[in-house]
């Protein structure tokens, strides 16, 4: 009889530890003969969870939410419907004012509202049609061309792709706060000779100094087909009260192709920057690097997953550092472990889900974590205990690489964009010489607007960019055209 109640005890204890070890429930909010996508989830201060997603119906397509409260999900509110294709959803919280937004595109007008308690309030136009979202990007970039993001003083930050031309796309923002400021070009797309250069943000995060920062991808056509590259993460200068290109994630298109996912801030003053690459081996990769927004310097590399389908992915750091992605059909998720991102990460999709796409995550608390996504048409939504695994190891960049020094585009009618490679170190400069050996401008960014130290505009001809770092020197050609 003991052993028998001896053996009961032992088993429900073994089920208490199995439950706490695979925490995670799902639920699956649509069931409908429509094409549900691209959902998205918050949660507000009161620990409710709001996930919204967009419906394509025949003739119809509309902006669905449910909302998680009490450990129940209410009937399913539709926000706005639209009898013209809308292509995106974006969303972020507002802690100041307890606020969860929620924006949607129709026709290429962004619009947002807020849902605060149980209500949604105020149905905005946040762009017009001379800024119109842009539907000529190529893929994979066309389903994500805004995001919008809220920091601590409740100003809501809106970054958009729009056509700057008949073929180029700009960068362009705006932000609320009480009232819409102006719209303002982050980006300038451009046409050099043989490049169409257009660009995209990516991601949008709030840094703890209370800074947004946009992650922005360049795709071009090089006469040979488009590319994908991550470009330059910009933030806000507050010295000179303007956006600037600080960092830049781009190698040889010939050799590589590198595509963005997400940003994600973290602890002491670092924001992760999740891309993944195209390696010459026609493997996908995903790889975090890390910065440090005291120096804008790079000082890790990790590999968050090898050999990947292409996946979506999406970051949260309100507590801690989460991201997700999806590949062959499954959501996997990482998490930022003191300064290491865990690898190998962890299934969030059930085994019998299949074809599970375009991730979505926020957290609630240090533990939890709430993931949506969507498979076969249909919205799933997981809450889950964040695992305690073991950190995979970064790689760190050890050995010193040689430096070098690329322009684009080259040739020009008189403007540069330079990228530095190699083991760069903090002092760095870039100058420009003509071909006689003189030197033209000492630059103090990483472009060359085609003007000497006087202003005054150079004559087409040759020229060379020096860069000097640690005592080595590289020169690349410049051209600059009529």
């Amino acid at each position: 009889m003991s052993r028998a109640i001896s053996q009961t005890i032992l088993v429900i204890v073994l089920l208490i530890l199995f439950s706490g070890l695979s925490d995670a429930q799902t639920w699956r909010l649509t069931d409908n003969p429509t094409s549900d996508s691209l959902p998205k989830v918050e949660i507000d201060g009161s620990g409710r969870v709001l996930v919204s997603w967009l419906s394509n119906g025949p003739g119809n397509f509309d902006v669905y939410c449910r909302r998680f409260d009490n450990g129940f999900w209410s009937d399913t509110l539709r926000l706005h419907t639209d009898s013209i294709n809308q292509r995106c959803i974006a969303r972020t919280y507002d802690r100041l004012n307890d606020r969860i937004w929620i924006g949607w595109d129709s026709s290429g007008i962004i619009q947002a509202a807020y849902y605060q308690g149980d209500s949604v309030i105020g149905i905005l136009d946040v762009n017009d049609s001379l800024h119109s979202l842009t539907s000529s990007m190529p893929m994979p970039f066309r389903d994500a061309p805004f995001f919008m993001i809220a920091d601590d003083t409740g100003k809501v930050y809106f970054v958009w792709a729009s056509l700057c031309s008949l073929t180029l796309n700009s960068v362009l923002l705006r932000s609320y706060n009480g009232s819409y400021s102006n719209i303002e070009t982050i980006a300038q797309g451009f046409d050099g000779i043989g490049i169409t250069e257009d660009h995209s943000p990516r991601s949008l995060c709030i840094q703890n100094n209370n800074k947004p920062y946009i992650f922005l991808s360049t795709f071009f056509d090089d006469m040979a087909g488009w590319n994908w590259q991550a470009n330059g993460i910009y933030h806000w200068n507050a010295d000179s009260c303007k956006w600037d290109e600080t960092l830049v994630i781009r190698s040889n298109p010939s050799s590589y192709t590198f595509m963005p996912i997400a940003l994600s801030s973290g602890n002491g003053g670092k924001i992760y920057a999740f891309y993944i690459v195209d390696e010459p081996t026609q493997q996908w990769t995903i790889l975090c690097k890390s910065f440090t927004t005291s120096n804008f310097q790079y000082d890790s590399c990790q590999v968050i997953s090898d050999y990947v389908s292409m996946p979506s992915g999406a970051s949260d750091d309100r507590h801690i550092g989460i991201f997700v992605w999806s590949n062959d059909g499954k959501i996997f998720l990482s998490y930022l472990k003191d300064s290491l991102w865990s690898n190998p990460p962890f299934q969030i999709s059930d085994t019998l889900l299949l074809g599970c796409i375009n991730p979505d995550v926020v957290t609630e608390n240090d533990s939890i974590a709430w993931i949506c996504y969507q498979s076969d048409g249909d919205i799933y939504v997981t809450r889950t205990t964040i695992p305690t695994g073991i950190a995979g190891q970064p790689e760190q960049i050890a050995k010193k690489q040689p430096i070098s020094l690329a322009a684009f585009p080259n040739p020009s009618r008189g403007k540069f964009r330079f990228e530095r490679h190699g083991s760069i170190s903090s002092n760095n400069t870039i100058s420009i010489y003509d071909i006689a050996g003189r030197r033209v401008r000492l630059l103090e960014t990483d472009a060359w607007d085609g003007r000497d130290e006087g202003g005054e505009r150079a004559a087409p001809g040759v020229y060379f960019a020096r860069l000097e770092s640690g005592g080595e020197k590289t020169t690349t050609k410049l051209t600059i055209i009529k």
